[in-house]
């Protein structure tokens, strides 16, 4: 039983590094196959497409007026409610509310 745990031990290195030997070569045999597939699939792709010249035609693009006057309506509200906070003074949690007489920069 050791003797065939110690010869299998012994073919797997053997196998092991005759693949590393030889994998610069299997890498280049991939990349070549590798082209050669990707060409036959883009050359069967644009074959196909130049015989059925395929042209797509975008339809024209049709607009809700009534929606966009209703965006635009929601739009100017958000807008004037953006605005106004910029003016609206908002009081101090570690300095205590504003007074009338200070001024704020």
């Amino acid at each position: 039983m050791k003797m065939e745990s110690e010869k299998i031990k012994e073919n797997l290195k053997k196998l092991l590094r005759k693949f590393w030997q030889k994998l610069f070569l299997v890498l280049i045999l991939l990349l070549v196959l590798d082209f050669v597939l990707g060409g036959i699939f883009f050359w069967q792709y644009y074959l196909r497409t130049k015989e059925e010249k395929v042209f797509l035609f975008v339809q024209s693009l049709k607009i809700n007026q009534a929606l966009m006057e209703k965006v635009s309506g929601v739009w100017v509200q958000r807008e004037t409610i953006f605005e106004s906070a910029a003016e609206k003074q908002y009081p101090d949690p570690f300095h205590g509310p504003i007074t009338a007489t200070e001024k704020v920069d």
